[in-house]
Formats: C-alpha cells, structure tokens, sequence
C-alpha cells in the first residue's frame, strides 16, 4: 500500500511520478497492441510501465532477494519485467517494437513482438514452470480471436519460464527457458 497511514496516494501525484520517471528515461512503456479481433470484448489502450532496469524495481521497494522468494507473486511480476527487457533488447535488432495484449474480460498476452505489418510473436511469462499449460492454452485461445486474414498468423507462440527444458508442444506452442533466449 504506497499511501501509508495518510490514505491513497491521488491520481495527480501518481501521474506526476510517473511523468517525472518518464522524462528521466526510467520507464519504458509497452502499448497496447491493438489487433483487429473475432471477440466482442473490448481492448485495453494503456501502457504497461516496466523500469527499463528491472533491478530499480527491486531497489525503490527496498526487497531483496530472499523477500522476493518469499512472494512468488512479486517474484513473478518481477521476472515479467526482466523477460520483457530482453525481449526489448532482441527485438531492436529485428527494428521490431514489443507491445502488450489486453483485453475487457481480464485476458492478456505479456509481449507481442511484431516488426510491421502481418509479422508478429506472442509470448506469456511463467516464473512456475507447471504454468506452461494454462499459459499455452490461453495463447491459443488468443490466436484463435485474433484476425488473421488482416494480421496473418503468428510466427510464434511461446511461453518463457524462468527455468525447465524448452521445446516445441504437440500443440505449436514453444516453451523457451529465459536462459535460451537470444538475438
């Protein structure tokens, strides 16, 4: 809770921050990919924020480590960020952007990596290696709603753990060990 005793922090004081993170070149926003889709639910437009250095995250919060390892979810939202840094870093060497999926019914994709038209990657980002099968599942239930007549397909779907082997699924989908990951 960053209010404290004294009650939430405003809106105006939020915005202030991260306007001041921003102009420091600290943040590194990931727009919302905004694909024309089969599905009636409606599409999230705003940024996910990520500190360009994950670390800084860790540090403003003050945890280290081994608080990090006792808060899976934290750990999670953490690596998250650190797997997007990389792709980020990966993709400028394909002139690709990478973006953000979300839509009204609470469904994401964490990064579509796409470098212009017809030619995109979705990735989920699992910290537990026994997510890999709900987060391949939910790829391609996206795929299925996305338009490929107007988008073509994917040259992608994978799913990026924090440990484990990688490999292709029977059902197209890649699981991909960070540790793999490279230009």
């Amino acid at each position: 809770d960053v209010g404290g005793e004294a009650g939430p922090v405003s809106r105006t004081t939020v915005a202030t921050y991260v306007d001041e993170l921003a102009r420091l070149h600290l943040l590194d926003n990931s727009e919302a990919w905004r694909p024309h889709m089969r599905s009636r639910a409606r599409l999230r437009s705003a940024p996910v924020r990520y500190f360009v250095d994950p670390s800084l995250g860790t540090a403003a919060l003050g945890v280290g480590s081994d608080d990090l390892i006792a808060d899976p979810q934290a750990l999670g939202f953490h690596f998250e960020a650190l797997v997007v840094r990389d792709l980020r870093i990966y993709a400028q060497l394909l002139d690709a952007r990478v973006d953000s999926w979300r839509d009204s019914n609470g469904n994401e994709v964490d990064a579509i990596v796409h470098t212009g038209p017809n030619k995109w990657a979705a990735f989920e980002v699992k910290l537990n290696p026994d997510s890999v099968n709900d987060a391949a599942h939910s790829l391609l239930r996206f795929k299925e709603n996305v338009d490929t007549s107007r988008h073509g397909e994917p040259s992608c779907l994978g799913v990026i753990t924090s440990t484990g082997v990688g490999g292709l699924r029977d059902d197209g989908v890649h699981v991909i060990p960070i540790g793999c990951l490279g230009p």
